[in-house]
């Protein structure tokens, strides 16, 4: 049935107007309202004026209320005016308030300006004040001026705080000048009332884009009663972003402070991270000197990868000057750390880094430790260094490991000139030919680049007939 539909979906714009009449018909007969639904979707924006009143009548005939609203809505583009004016009633017909909300928002484009009081009408009465909200909030951009003030008096209406908030600040940003500046206030009075802290910061969060200096003063000052750490983090780096043009200084560094005030670590990498590209000089600094506090290798590697995006060619060279290996033999961060700060540098000053990386790499004992930081430098490895760590991968007694380190070399080696890569190539043949079949199969897709490079499609087509061919012969 499915693929039934599917089919007449994709061949109804082909087909003219008495085959359609055909399918129309046919649907007249389908005992299940699931399919009849799914049909008049399927072939609603092809048919032709004439048969509107049928597929009108079929979807109106739909008993369960997802079905109408779904196959009504489908059939809205083609409705002619007094149809449209029918499916208001029909929207009011349908029981289940969400399928209704959903069907209104759906028509309302199509509908004339006058007739969008009448809609409003319908939301009023809709009970469930979540369903009512997402109604206001789906009719906003279809709205009058002066339906844009009848919505705002429905949404003040509703009493669960967190949709009451949604709905004013969409239905405030898109008033008038003079309205929007006591519409986006009364929902910012609104916000500060919603009992649960983290729905009462994302409330908050999300009028900050669109309060007045007045009202930033204030916003300043109750920051700091949301009590989640993460929460306020957020808040302040809104306040940041909305403040940085004119005022920077302040809600930056207080934005910075309580950023460097959550203990996960991943969380607070993850705000400092979205805090580096408005941070001045100064405050960046201060940001990257908070990096040292990160006990976990992982987050300090997030951390670099994150904040290297948003620094400049000159930092670049600082940091990675700065950066000490570790007391501890077993940390792989530095190397990783190292290697991404390389990968941002222009290659004539990457080479010296990714040395001074390997240099620290290689001693690692521990070997899942040392294959990520090898995996982390393969990327920008040079190819005086290739040989020794095939050798190093070569080596690594697990087979994940290996096969992990190795695959991330073979992704390297077609980026260096062919006179170069090529001894390097001859040392892998000939490590493959050491090897069980099952090790070369796991890594012969990564082997296509080079074979296409050197043999073209032909070279990969006769390399994967001789892996057959080998298959067959010795099974």
């Amino acid at each position: 049935a499915n693929l039934q539909i599917g089919s007449i979906r994709v061949l109804a714009p082909c087909v003219d107007s008495s085959q359609l009449q055909s399918v129309v018909t046919t649907i007249q007969t389908i005992p299940f309202e699931t399919r009849r639904a799914a049909l008049l979707v399927a072939i609603g924006p092809e048919l032709s004026p004439e048969l509107i009143d049928q597929a009108w009548n079929l979807a109106s005939k739909l008993t369960l209320p997802k079905y109408r609203s779904d196959a009504m809505l489908a059939l809205a583009p083609i409705y002619t005016r007094e149809r449209l004016e029918e499916s208001l009633q029909a929207i009011q017909d349908i029981s289940h308030e969400w399928h209704r909300a959903e069907l209104l928002t759906g028509v309302a484009k199509y509908l004339p300006e006058g007739r969008m009081t009448a809609l409003l009408q319908i939301v009023a009465g809709i009970t469930d004040e979540i369903t009512r909200a997402e109604a206001l909030i789906g009719l906003a951009h279809h709205l009058s001026e002066s339906a844009l003030r009848e919505a705002w008096r429905i949404a003040t209406e509703i009493c669960y705080m967190p949709y009451r908030v949604k709905a004013l600040s969409k239905l405030g940003v898109l008033m008038t000048p003079d309205q929007r500046s006591s519409a986006i206030k009364e929902a910012w009075e609104s916000s500060k009332q919603i009992i649960y802290d983290d729905q009462r910061s994302r409330a908050l969060i999300a009028l900050i884009p669109f309060l007045s200096l007045r009202l930033l003063k204030n916003a300043c000052q109750i920051a700091w009663t949301i009590t989640s750490e993460l929460d306020r983090a957020d808040y302040f780096l809104a306040l940041a972003s909305r403040l940085a043009p004119t005022a920077p200084g302040l809600a930056l560094q207080r934005a910075l402070e309580t950023a460097l005030t959550i203990t996960d670590e991943e969380f607070r990498v993850n705000a400092l991270i979205r805090l580096a590209p408005l941070m001045t000089e100064n405050l960046l600094d201060e940001l990257l000197n908070a990096l040292d506090s990160i006990t976990s290798p992982g987050v300090r590697i997030e951390a670099f990868r994150g904040l290297a995006l948003h620094l400049s060619e000159e930092r670049l060279r600082q940091l990675s000057q700065t950066i000490e290996p570790t007391a501890s033999p077993e940390s792989y961060a530095v190397e990783c750390e190292l290697a991404i700060l390389a990968s941002h540098l222009p290659k004539k000053d990457r080479r010296g880094v990714v040395h001074r990386a390997w240099d620290i790499g290689k001693e690692i004992r521990d070997a899942e430790r040392r294959a990520r930081a090898v995996i982390e430098l393969s990327a920008v490895l040079p190819e005086e260094l290739f040989h020794e760590a095939f050798e190093l991968a070569c080596n690594l007694a697990d087979d994940d490991q290996r096969t992990d380190v190795i695959k991330a070399l073979l992704n390297r080696l077609p980026e260096f000139p062919e006179s170069q890569y090529l001894p390097h190539w001859i040392s892998i043949c000939h490590y493959f030919a050491t090897r069980p079949r099952q090790e070369f199969l796991r890594l012969s897709a990564d082997l296509e680049p080079i074979l296409g490079k050197h043999g073209g499609e032909d070279g990969v087509a006769e390399a994967a007939q001789a892996i057959l061919d080998v298959g067959r012969w010795w099974p």
